[in-house]
């Protein structure tokens, strides 16, 4: 009995256990998240499935964790950064663990489509009745997030059953790429288009264009290895992109007809760079201070109050120059890797899934971090965990890890 209860790969339960926690993360406690990834480590340890292997590219994480590690001890937002440091850590044990066994990959997928599909219809559902979603939400937010999102809906944008229009976005922003995804590379379905269509409306509805211009240089690049992989076969081609021009007609419409014009209404650069021109300029002051070693793990939060919406200045102004070089070092790596990995499995539709959906997400990502903060938010660093977990899969089905 023993051996039969050790045999149920509990692994996908957890997996759905953790997409929800991420998902629906404002409305749990961290420790819930916390919790979830230290069950997901056991289990890895004590399956042989799921044994625990290293490789030559696990150098990059190593070494940043171990930066991160220094950072943490010269920081003077200690209470803070340790939490933050134990979650980097720990997620980065979670890619270790789960990457060598592919089973829990399409539960995965299922369930995040299916958590961020909600994200979708809500937010639709408080553009058309926002009456009844802010009834749902007096019900479930905290009341610090329901007013957020009341003030935010009175403002025009929407959070859905979230408090941030940025939370809200980004979980949209992974239901638009796993679904724009699926619909490249099957046979053109109308549902699902119809899906996507929904999903970039959404998008629009949040105001959130620094998102919105992760999201389409995310779909560019994904479009343009899709093609030159599948260059022989020239009717698919041509139906994309008639697919595509036709998504790009009726979001136009939609964008300029539907919203009132809000690119033109709101201060576009502003919102790209979330009004954080002055912490910007203080993060500049910090990095001629300390630019080698840099300030201290979250020592940005410590000094303005808020995170500094640009990870890249951030990572620069808190570990410093070799921080940030190995952090862009590891972006390039991946992006060099996904990409590879969509040349290998052209002719995999399962694999080819898997390989572009992860390209799309390490583009979006690091787009996104120029305007936003998504290494810093714990549920975003959990989703580029995951991902990377995938990407490194792949590379393992071709053995190139």
């Amino acid at each position: 009995k023993n051996n039969e209860i050790l045999s149920i790969d509990y692994m996908k339960f957890l997996i759905v256990l953790l997409n929800f926690s991420l998902f629906f993360s404002y409305l749990l406690n961290n420790s819930v998240i916390s919790l979830i990834m230290i069950l997901i480590l056991i289990y890895a340890f004590f399956s042989k499935e799921y044994s625990i292997k290293l490789y030559k590219q696990d150098l990059y994480l190593i070494v940043l964790n171990t930066i991160f590690i220094f950072s943490f001890l010269i920081s003077q937002n200690k209470s803070f950064s340790l939490m933050y440091l134990l979650l980097f850590v720990a997620s980065s044990l979670v890619v270790f663990a789960i990457r060598n066994n592919k089973k829990w990959i399409d539960t995965f997928y299922k369930s995040a489509l299916m958590f961020s599909f909600i994200h979708v219809c809500f937010t639709v559902l408080q553009f058309l009745i926002p009456d009844l979603v802010m009834k749902i939400n007096s019900i479930i937010l905290r009341p610090g997030l329901y007013w957020a999102n009341w003030y935010l809906l009175q403002n025009g944008s929407y959070a859905g059953i979230t408090g941030q229009t940025g939370a809200n976005a980004f979980y949209i922003s992974i239901f638009i790429i796993l679904m724009f995804c699926n619909v490249i590379n099957n046979k053109i379905n109308l549902r699902n288009i119809i899906a996507l269509l929904l999903g970039l409306f959404s998008l629009f509805l949040t105001n959130k264009f620094g998102l919105l211009l992760s999201i389409i240089i995310s779909l560019i690049v994904i479009v343009y290895i899709f093609t030159y992989n599948k260059t022989k076969y020239k009717k698919k081609i041509v139906a994309i992109k008639n697919t595509l021009f036709s998504i790009g007609i009726i979001v136009f419409v939609l964008y300029f007809f539907v919203i009132n014009n809000l690119v033109f209404s709101l201060d576009f650069v502003n919102e790209i760079t979330s009004g954080r021109i002055d912490i910007y300029k203080g993060m500049f002051a910090l990095i001629k201070n300390h630019i080698f070693i840099g300030n201290g793990l979250l020592y940005v939060p410590f000094v303005f109050g808020i995170y500094g919406h640009n990870i890249y200045l951030q990572l620069l102004s808190e570990v410093g120059l070799l921080g940030l070089l190995l952090f862009s070092a590891l972006f390039i790596k991946i992006i060099y890797q996904s990409i590879k990995n969509c040349k290998y499995f052209k002719n995999n539709k399962k694999m080819l899934y898997y390989s572009l959906t992860s390209l799309g997400f390490f583009v979006f990502f690091i787009v996104y971090g120029f305007s936003g903060n998504p290494i810093y938010d714990g549920f975003s660093l959990m989703f580029f965990m995951i991902f990377l977990a995938i990407c490194e899969n792949c590379q393992l089905e071709r053995g190139r890890l």
